[in-house]
């Protein structure tokens, strides 16, 4: 578990480390990791009494240098606060677990992935018949000018 919650942490940084200039307000209370390319370290042996020297893995922050401007979706504080609550509603983790995964902040990563989606519940529904209708008649022909993830989703 001790591994798990590093590997958590140091996404956590990242995501942090990215969103930091952009909304400084979403990362107060979190501290990231600050090494020369903003990357983190996970440290794992064996196990206790096992006679296997610690290994420490180095995961470099491979979007520290990154050309593109990072950008965040208008609707971001919104979209973090429904996530959370969404996936802290299956009671995957213990407590300590479920700390960890939030300081993960996948919601966060979301609204960095999608800067220009828009919250269109009637679009969103629309793209979601279309991908079932995908798995359902996947030998169906795409119609001219259906959006491309009925496609994706047939592949």
């Amino acid at each position: 578990m001790t591994t798990f919650t590093s590997v958590l942490d140091t996404l956590t940084g990242w995501i942090t480390h990215l969103t930091t200039r952009l909304v400084p307000s979403l990362a107060k209370g979190i501290v990231y990791y600050d090494g020369p390319t903003a990357g983190g370290s996970v440290n794992a042996n064996a196990g206790r009494g096992h006679d296997k020297p610690l290994q420490k893995y180095f995961i470099p922050n491979t979007l520290a240098t990154l050309p593109w401007p990072r950008r965040l979706n208008q609707h971001c504080p919104e979209v973090v606060a429904e996530s959370a609550t969404w996936i802290a509603s299956f009671n995957a983790f213990n407590a300590k677990g479920q700390e960890s995964f939030d300081r993960y902040q996948s919601g966060l990563l979301g609204c960095l992935a999608y800067p220009t989606v828009r919250k269109d519940e009637r679009e969103v529904r629309n793209q979601k018949d279309v991908m079932m209708d995908a798995l359902r008649t996947p030998h169906k022909l795409r119609p001219e000018g259906e959006w491309i993830g009925r496609e994706i989703m047939r592949q």
